[in-house]
């Protein structure tokens, strides 16, 4: 299992105090049956794109909400997801929480 040399900070509103967050594993999932996510490099913080695997047409994305203290789901304006959606965006969110908790 490898690991992305890269290590993400979040800083707070106020810019004094950062949280490291990752290193993500490259095996984590990212790809299922109607969505993927593609992760966004180059940011400050750890953001995703979610995309449908059909068009590959943005449905919204995943980032850290620092007031919350985890990874929190956008969806784009007139977007619907089914259960079967739902519960996948959710799975990634899981692996995410995983991830910086371990």
């Amino acid at each position: 299992m490898r690991l992305r040399s890269e290590i993400h900070f979040v800083t707070s509103p106020a810019g004094d105090a950062f949280q490291p967050v990752g290193p993500f594993k490259d095996d984590m999932k990212t790809r299922y049956k109607h969505i993927h996510f593609e992760e966004v490099t180059g940011l400050a913080t750890p953001r995703w794109l979610c995309e449908n695997n059909k068009d590959g047409a943005s449905l919204g994305e995943i980032e850290w909400m620092t007031s919350w203290k985890r990874f929190v789901f956008q969806p784009d304006a007139y977007t619907e997801f089914d259960s079967s959606c739902l519960r996948d965006i959710a799975s990634f969110l899981d692996a995410l929480k995983q991830e910086i908790q371990s």
